[in-house]
């Protein structure tokens, strides 16, 4: 018994996505209906969510896409949803994927310095404070640096 994989399924056999990608055990299909165009993780995150870096796949038609510019048809985008690879290589896409999650989990060993607890996501661009999710989003005062003294007249 076959199973239609859910790209397929869900945006038809028009988007034609490459069997690197398609077929590649290191990916999970996170393709969804509401989505502009078929989606991949990397297939060693445990619960996918909305902040999970993906691999997108757009039409092979560019004039079929969202965008009025023809863009290359892999995208990549990080964790805050911030474009970080664009390519017509769907093997270099991959590649970009894969090493994108991988420097995530490399920096998730570094506990978070205000309450110790393992950070979720820290890539030193993003949250050079080595917070965790939960403490980057408590309020914190903004502190005003002092103004320099003027000389007296």
């Amino acid at each position: 018994m076959s199973t239609t994989p859910l790209w397929l399924a869900e945006f038809g056999a028009e988007y034609a996505v490459p069997d690197v990608i398609a077929n590649n055990p290191a990916l999970t299909d996170l393709s969804w209906h509401n989505d502009a165009c078929p989606s991949f993780c990397d297939a060693r995150i445990e619960e996918p969510d909305e902040h999970t870096p993906r691999l997108w796949v757009e039409h092979p038609d560019w004039r079929q896409r969202d965008s009025d510019v023809p863009d290359p048809r892999f995208f990549v985008a990080d964790a805050e949803g911030r474009p970080h690879h664009w390519s017509d290589d769907a093997s270099g896409a991959v590649a970009a994927l894969l090493a994108i999650v991988t420097v995530q989990r490399i920096n998730a060993a570094v506990p978070c310095v205000d309450c110790g607890a393992p950070t979720d996501y820290l890539i030193r661009e993003i949250n050079p404070w080595q917070l965790c999710n939960a403490c980057l989003r408590k309020p914190r005062p903004f502190v005003r640096p002092l103004p320099a003294a003027r000389p007296r007249e």
